[in-house]
């Protein structure tokens, strides 16, 4: 049964009028609407949909390539990563490096660089605050860094061994940290060989504040010296030479029988060196620390750096 909505009366079936007060029978809100409007709106958002997606599958292999592996990010940070930029890139022997700026799960800048080439995340820095006291035991942190360590692909070379864990002081602040160090060594000649892990767990909060990995590819160069452990230090402190006709006062701190890959060279050739680390003036009022690098075959003196 339909009523007038004018005068309240009972409308007949099929009447076009109000038998009562004579007022046009409204018609039924739906046979008013536009629809012939509302078919040609979706029309249009369909086609802008479409051409959208046409143009997204022509750009994305470009947009992925430029956008860091997130899940991956956030396995080794530990936590959701927010706010990631691309700022920069440089090319090396093999790839390139291409960096990002962020904020980790905490709201701590957080810097990445990955390595396009193998799409992989090959460092890390978080801006963490300074450490008011030391909470964390070293096994404790050591724990947490070999949890981080434990994503390069490369953990499982079983010539990968840690070779440092300690308390440091690292950049500007006297910052304090937890540094572990994984390197792989020869197990015949003791050199040190191209792949490494670098971790600093901060000792308060158990933040991971850097991870650097470093994997230079397998040894292609025999890793047995020429030159001696004695020779490369005698060496290496006549390449620092003397102050105003007297001998430097000269302490060893470290002889590194290492495997480099040279920067610059066609496909980064390899080369076995001798780092020598001298301390000049060890126990005066300003000593120096000198790293001396020299060709583990010929003795060449490759450089000096202090």
């Amino acid at each position: 049964m339909t009523f007038c909505p004018y005068c309240g009366a009972v409308l007949p079936e099929r009447t076009g009028h109000c038998p009562i007060c004579g007022r046009e029978r409204p018609r039924h809100p739906l046979a008013s609407f536009p629809w012939r409007r509302l078919a040609m709106l979706l029309l249009g958002i369909f086609i802008v949909l479409a051409a959208g997606q046409i143009v997204y599958d022509r750009v994305r292999p470009a947009v992925l390539a430029q956008a860091p592996d997130l899940g991956d990010l956030e396995r080794i940070v530990g936590g959701d990563v927010t706010g990631l930029t691309r700022a920069g890139s440089w090319a090396y022997p093999g790839g390139t490096m291409v960096e990002y700026q962020g904020r980790d799960s905490q709201g701590y800048a957080l810097t990445v660089y990955k390595d396009s080439a193998t799409g992989a995340v090959r460092s890390f820095t978080v801006a963490l605050p300074p450490a008011t006291r030391v909470v964390l035991t070293q096994e404790e942190a050591r724990r947490i860094a070999e949890a981080v360590a434990s994503r390069a692909p490369f953990f499982s070379d079983p010539t990968l061994a840690l070779r440092e864990a300690s308390l440091v002081d690292h950049g500007e602040g006297s910052d304090t940290f937890y540094a572990f160090r994984w390197t792989a060594i020869d197990p015949a000649t003791g050199a040190v060989l191209l792949r490494e892990i670098q971790v600093l767990v901060h000792p308060e909060n158990g933040g991971v504040a850097v991870y650097l990995s470093r994997d230079g590819g397998q040894v292609a160069i025999p890793t047995s010296p020429a030159v001696t452990r004695d020779e490369a230090v005698a060496l290496a402190k006549a390449a620092v030479g003397e102050e105003a006709g007297h001998p430097l006062a000269l302490e060893v701190e470290e002889q590194i029988l290492q495997v480099i890959v040279e920067t610059g060279t066609q496909g980064g050739r390899q080369r076995l060196v001798w780092r020598v680390v001298l301390c000049r003036d060890p126990g005066g009022e300003f000593p120096v620390t000198l790293r001396v690098t020299l060709d583990a075959q010929s003795g060449q003196v490759l450089g000096v750096d202090s």
